[in-house]
Protein backbone atom coordinates (compact mmCIF):
# COMPACT_ATOMS: atom_id res chain seq x y z
CA UNK A 1 0.00 0.00 0.00
CA UNK A 2 2.83 2.38 0.86
CA UNK A 3 4.43 1.93 -2.62
CA UNK A 4 1.13 2.83 -4.33
CA UNK A 5 0.77 5.89 -2.12
CA UNK A 6 4.36 6.99 -2.86
CA UNK A 7 3.89 6.42 -6.62
CA UNK A 8 0.66 8.43 -6.52
CA UNK A 9 2.36 11.34 -4.71
CA UNK A 10 5.29 11.33 -7.14
CA UNK A 11 2.85 11.33 -10.07
CA UNK A 12 0.83 14.15 -8.52
CA UNK A 13 3.98 16.21 -7.93
CA UNK A 14 5.05 15.68 -11.56
CA UNK A 15 1.65 16.93 -12.79
CA UNK A 16 1.85 20.00 -10.53
CA UNK A 17 5.36 20.83 -11.80
CA UNK A 18 4.21 20.34 -15.40
CA UNK A 19 1.16 22.57 -14.95
CA UNK A 20 3.09 25.30 -13.14
CA UNK A 21 5.70 25.24 -15.92
CA UNK A 22 2.95 25.87 -18.45
CA UNK A 23 1.45 28.75 -16.48
CA UNK A 24 4.63 30.61 -15.51
CA UNK A 25 6.22 32.77 -18.17
CA UNK A 26 9.61 34.11 -17.21
CA UNK A 27 11.30 35.00 -20.49
CA UNK A 28 9.98 37.48 -23.01
CA UNK A 29 9.21 36.43 -26.60
CA UNK A 30 12.11 38.43 -27.99
CA UNK A 31 15.15 38.70 -25.72
CA UNK A 32 18.00 41.18 -26.39
CA UNK A 33 20.98 39.85 -28.34
CA UNK A 34 23.45 42.72 -27.79
CA UNK A 35 23.84 45.97 -25.81
CA UNK A 36 22.49 48.08 -28.69
CA UNK A 37 19.24 46.09 -28.89
CA UNK A 38 16.13 48.25 -28.75
CA UNK A 39 12.68 47.41 -27.42
CA UNK A 40 9.55 49.48 -27.92
CA UNK A 41 6.86 48.37 -25.50
CA UNK A 42 3.53 49.55 -24.18
CA UNK A 43 0.00 48.48 -23.41
CA UNK A 44 -3.21 49.31 -25.24
CA UNK A 45 -6.93 49.02 -24.60
CA UNK A 46 -9.61 49.70 -27.23
CA UNK A 47 -13.16 50.17 -25.94
CA UNK A 48 -15.71 49.74 -28.74
CA UNK A 49 -19.43 50.14 -28.11
CA UNK A 50 -22.78 50.65 -29.83
CA UNK A 51 -21.82 49.17 -33.19
CA UNK A 52 -24.28 46.95 -35.00
CA UNK A 53 -23.30 43.33 -35.58
CA UNK A 54 -21.80 42.55 -38.97
CA UNK A 55 -23.24 39.27 -40.27
CA UNK A 56 -23.80 38.17 -36.68
CA UNK A 57 -20.30 39.22 -35.55
CA UNK A 58 -19.99 41.87 -32.82
CA UNK A 59 -16.93 44.03 -32.25
CA UNK A 60 -18.36 45.65 -29.12
CA UNK A 61 -16.33 45.24 -25.94
CA UNK A 62 -13.04 46.17 -24.31
CA UNK A 63 -10.20 44.74 -26.41
CA UNK A 64 -6.62 44.27 -25.22
CA UNK A 65 -5.39 41.70 -27.73
CA UNK A 66 -5.41 41.88 -31.51
CA UNK A 67 -5.31 45.67 -31.35
CA UNK A 68 -2.94 47.07 -33.97
CA UNK A 69 -0.99 50.31 -33.80
CA UNK A 70 0.18 51.94 -37.01
CA UNK A 71 3.71 53.42 -36.53
CA UNK A 72 5.07 55.69 -39.31
CA UNK A 73 8.75 56.68 -39.35
CA UNK A 74 8.77 60.46 -39.91
CA UNK A 75 12.08 60.41 -41.82
CA UNK A 76 11.42 57.49 -44.18
CA UNK A 77 7.58 57.20 -44.20
CA UNK A 78 8.04 53.48 -43.53
CA UNK A 79 4.94 52.05 -41.86
CA UNK A 80 4.97 49.24 -39.27
CA UNK A 81 1.95 47.60 -37.71
CA UNK A 82 2.47 46.35 -34.17
CA UNK A 83 -0.18 44.06 -32.69
CA UNK A 84 -1.08 43.65 -29.02
CA UNK A 85 -1.34 40.30 -27.29
CA UNK A 86 -2.66 38.94 -24.00
CA UNK A 87 -5.04 40.18 -21.37
CA UNK A 88 -2.72 43.04 -20.34
CA UNK A 89 -2.69 44.53 -23.85
CA UNK A 90 1.09 44.43 -24.27
CA UNK A 91 2.48 45.37 -27.67
CA UNK A 92 6.14 45.42 -28.60
CA UNK A 93 8.67 45.66 -31.40
CA UNK A 94 12.40 45.09 -31.62
CA UNK A 95 12.38 46.13 -35.28
CA UNK A 96 11.74 49.89 -35.04
CA UNK A 97 14.91 51.77 -35.90
CA UNK A 98 15.78 54.74 -33.68
CA UNK A 99 14.02 57.89 -34.83
CA UNK A 100 10.79 59.84 -34.59
CA UNK A 101 7.54 57.97 -35.22
CA UNK A 102 3.91 58.92 -35.43
CA UNK A 103 1.25 56.51 -34.23
CA UNK A 104 -1.23 57.22 -37.00
CA UNK A 105 -4.11 54.89 -36.13
CA UNK A 106 -5.20 52.32 -33.60
CA UNK A 107 -7.18 49.43 -35.14
CA UNK A 108 -9.22 46.52 -33.92
CA UNK A 109 -9.65 43.92 -36.62
CA UNK A 110 -11.88 40.90 -36.33
CA UNK A 111 -11.93 38.19 -38.95
CA UNK A 112 -14.32 35.27 -38.84
CA UNK A 113 -15.86 32.90 -41.36
CA UNK A 114 -18.84 35.26 -41.61
CA UNK A 115 -17.24 38.72 -41.62
CA UNK A 116 -14.12 40.82 -41.62
CA UNK A 117 -14.46 43.99 -39.57
CA UNK A 118 -12.03 46.84 -38.92
CA UNK A 119 -12.72 49.64 -36.44
CA UNK A 120 -10.10 52.35 -35.98
CA UNK A 121 -9.31 55.60 -34.23
CA UNK A 122 -7.11 58.20 -35.87
CA UNK A 123 -4.70 60.03 -33.62
CA UNK A 124 -3.61 63.64 -33.38
CA UNK A 125 -1.26 65.07 -36.00
CA UNK A 126 0.97 66.07 -33.08
CA UNK A 127 1.29 62.46 -31.87
CA UNK A 128 5.04 61.77 -32.16
CA UNK A 129 7.42 59.60 -30.14
CA UNK A 130 11.21 59.39 -30.29
CA UNK A 131 12.67 55.87 -30.13
CA UNK A 132 16.20 55.55 -28.72
CA UNK A 133 18.75 52.78 -29.50
CA UNK A 134 19.92 50.42 -26.76
CA UNK A 135 17.01 51.14 -24.42
CA UNK A 136 13.59 49.87 -23.51
CA UNK A 137 11.33 52.59 -24.90
CA UNK A 138 8.29 52.43 -22.60
CA UNK A 139 5.21 53.97 -24.25
CA UNK A 140 3.08 53.30 -21.18
CA UNK A 141 -0.64 52.78 -21.57
CA UNK A 142 -2.70 53.89 -24.56
CA UNK A 143 -6.49 54.10 -24.30
CA UNK A 144 -8.61 54.26 -27.47
CA UNK A 145 -12.40 54.32 -27.68
CA UNK A 146 -15.04 54.36 -30.39
CA UNK A 147 -18.81 54.80 -29.96
CA UNK A 148 -20.87 53.79 -32.98
CA UNK A 149 -24.13 55.47 -31.93
CA UNK A 150 -22.54 58.82 -31.08
CA UNK A 151 -20.01 58.57 -33.91
CA UNK A 152 -17.26 59.65 -31.54
CA UNK A 153 -13.71 58.49 -31.08
CA UNK A 154 -11.09 59.22 -28.45
CA UNK A 155 -7.43 58.52 -27.90
CA UNK A 156 -5.32 59.09 -24.81
CA UNK A 157 -1.63 58.32 -24.14
CA UNK A 158 1.19 59.20 -21.70
CA UNK A 159 -0.24 57.12 -18.87
CA UNK A 160 0.86 54.42 -16.44
CA UNK A 161 4.54 54.07 -17.37
CA UNK A 162 5.41 52.61 -13.97
CA UNK A 163 2.54 50.10 -14.15
CA UNK A 164 3.65 48.91 -17.60
CA UNK A 165 7.18 48.27 -16.36
CA UNK A 166 5.93 46.64 -13.15
CA UNK A 167 3.61 44.26 -15.04
CA UNK A 168 6.38 43.38 -17.49
CA UNK A 169 8.74 42.59 -14.59
CA UNK A 170 6.14 40.46 -12.80
CA UNK A 171 5.34 38.38 -15.88
CA UNK A 172 8.78 38.21 -17.52
CA UNK A 173 10.96 38.35 -14.42
CA UNK A 174 13.87 36.53 -16.11
CA UNK A 175 13.94 38.81 -19.15
CA UNK A 176 17.22 40.41 -20.15
CA UNK A 177 15.27 43.60 -20.94
CA UNK A 178 14.94 44.27 -17.22
CA UNK A 179 18.69 45.02 -17.04
CA UNK A 180 18.42 47.70 -19.78
CA UNK A 181 17.72 51.38 -19.16
CA UNK A 182 13.97 52.00 -19.39
CA UNK A 183 12.95 55.40 -20.73
CA UNK A 184 9.39 56.70 -20.51
CA UNK A 185 8.58 57.95 -24.00
CA UNK A 186 6.13 60.82 -24.02
CA UNK A 187 3.90 61.56 -26.98
CA UNK A 188 4.49 65.09 -28.26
Amino acid sequence: MEKKHTAFLIGLLAVIVLISGCITTTKFKSEPKDPTATLVIGRVEFNIKNFESFHGVSVNGVHTKNVQLDFINQSTDEKRLIQSFGENGFFYSTKLEPGVYKIDKVYYRLTSKKARVSIWVGTSTENHVEILRGKVNNLGYIDAARDGSLRTASYDANKDYAETRKLFGEIYYESGWLSYDWTDVEFK
